[in-house]
This record gives structure tokens, C-alpha cells and sequence, in this order.
């Protein structure tokens, strides 16, 4: 597994994909972070609580702490540009049918499966990472460099108002909470390629997935008022970078949903691509 594994990096890391990749990934980052430093956005604190990150200042009301938070906002990008690198790092395999000689040659079906999954975490991870320094060093260079905390203005529902601190814990809270969400994203990636084994189904079927559920989930909730959302991996995604001002609740109700994600895709994978056959 480890030598797949290492097989997998070198490929990519002598490629010019992933740098490709890569570099336009940090693009959006940044104009993401500073088109949210230059206006005002809301953030769901449960209850009806917004949070106001830019007030009416331009670069210069950023902080490094605010635009680390900003950059936390973005991990929907990672989600699209998670499956680009789900892309290269499995269905290549099969395309290119390297994925019939490896298994042939004696790798087990579990063995390849799981090398496949901890490749593309460690990319993904490695991308959300960057995008985090990025906002950093865009927030040191706009705002100073003290990065120990940043305190970001909130409004509730009734009007009373607060400051929300986000302290180095704070941060590693949500950090570890959008980490697993990079695992999951893998995992579901990873057992769609194991299902289909088609690189033109991966983008299908891991698009339906994650924008199609959030369409009906949002659909239904207009329909019915019941919070559908909340369900949804996208939305939670959100939810997590505010995750240590969050309710209880929301919070437990976050990571079961990323369980039964993480959980439900590793065993239908792994199930499926046991029995498949491969070509």
C-alpha cells in the first residue's frame, strides 16, 4: 500500500496537473478572502446570529485572524477542486488501465482501494492547508502580523450585539472539524471512482452528490420550513468554520452527518469495488 502510495506522489509531483491545480486553487482562494474583506458577510451562529467580518472598511479592516477565518469560509472551493485531484489521483487508474496491472500484479483490492483514499486526503489536506497560510500571509500583508486572535463583530436576531473571538483554539476547532470533512470528501470521492471506475462518471456522480443534494435539501426546506440544510455537506461545511460558536446541537448534528458520510461510502465502496470487475 505505502509503495502505491509513493508511486502516486511521484507521479503527480512530477506532472504539471497538480501545480496547475494548485495555483488556480490559491487564485480563487485569495480573491475570495479579499472580496469578503472588502464587504460585508453573514455567518449562521445558530439562533438567528450573523456575523459582520468587514464593517465598512476596505483592506484595511483585515487582520491576519480574519482572514484566516475568511479562508476557512471557502472550503466549498476545496470541494470542487477536491474532485480534480480525486480525478488524478484514482480514475486515472482506470483509465489508463494501471489500475488492472497493479491488482494484477498482486496488490489487494482493499490495499489499492485504501491508498487510493489516503492519497487524495493527503492532497486534499495539503490544499486546504495552503489555502489557510495563504489567507494568513494576505492578512499580514494587509493588516500586520499579529495573528493570535481576531475579535469579528456579531448581531443577533434581536439586535444585541457581541464580539465573537477567534482564538488559536477557536481556529484548531475548526481546523480539526474541516479536516474530517476533507477525509469524507475523499471517501465519497474515492468509492464513486470505485463504483463507476470511469473518470467522465466520478464528475458526474461526485457533482449530483454534493450540489445536487444541497438543490433538493434547499428545495424541501422551502417547501416545508423544516431546516433541510442542516443535512446538507456544503452547508456544513460553513457551519464548521464558526464551529466553536456553535450550538451544541448543531454541532453534534455536524458530525454525525459527516460519520454516516464518512462511514456510508468507505463500507459501499469498498462492497462494490470487492465484487466488480475490473478492466
Amino acid at each position: 500500500m505505502f509503495n502505491c502510495f509513493r508511486a502516486d506522489l511521484y507521479r503527480l509531483l512530477h506532472g504539471k496537473a497538480l501545480y496547475i491545480t494548485l495555483i488556480t486553487f490559491l487564485l480563487l482562494i485569495a480573491i475570495q478572502v479579499l472580496a469578503g474583506a472588502s464587504g460585508s458577510i453573514g455567518v449562521s451562529i445558530g439562533g438567528g446570529t450573523t456575523s459582520n467580518l468587514a464593517g465598512d472598511k476596505l483592506f484595511p479592516a483585515l487582520t491576519p485572524g480574519k482572514a484566516f477565518f475568511l479562508a476557512t469560509l471557502q472550503f466549498q472551493t476545496l470541494i470542487l477542486f477536491g474532485l480534480v485531484l480525486i480525478y488524478l489521483v484514482a480514475a486515472a487508474d482506470f483509465t489508463s488501465g494501471s489500475a488492472q496491472n497493479t491488482i494484477a500484479a498482486g496488490l489487494s483490492r482493499s490495499r489499492y482501494y485504501l491508498s487510493k483514499l489516503v492519497t487524495s486526503f493527503v492532497l486534499i489536506e495539503l490544499f486546504y492547508l495552503a489555502a489557510l497560510l495563504l489567507g494568513v500571509l494576505i492578512g499580514i500583508i494587509a493588516g500586520g502580523a499579529s495573528i493570535a486572535s481576531a475579535s469579528i463583530a456579531s448581531t443577533s436576531a434581536t439586535g444585541s450585539g457581541g464580539l465573537l473571538e477567534f482564538t488559536v483554539p477557536a481556529s484548531l476547532y475548526a481546523i480539526g472539524v474541516q479536516s474530517l470533512m476533507a477525509l469524507t470528501i475523499a471517501s465519497v470521492g474515492t468509492a464513486m471512482v470505485m463504483i463507476t471506475r470511469k473518470g467522465t462518471a466520478l464528475i458526474t456522480s461526485y457533482l449530483i452528490f454534493f450540489i445536487g443534494m444541497m438543490i433538493v435539501l434547499f428545495g424541501l426546506q422551502q417547501q416545508t420550513h423544516f431546516e433541510f440544510l442542516q443535512f446538507d455537506f456544503i452547508t456544513g461545511a460553513q457551519t464548521a468554520a464558526s464551529i466553536a460558536f456553535q450550538p451544541f446541537l448543531r454541532v453534534a448534528r455536524l458530525l454525525c452527518v459527516i460519520a454516516v458520510y464518512l462511514a456510508g461510502s468507505l463500507a459501499l465502496g469498498m462492497a462494490i469495488f470487492h465484487r466488480a470487475e475490473i478492466k
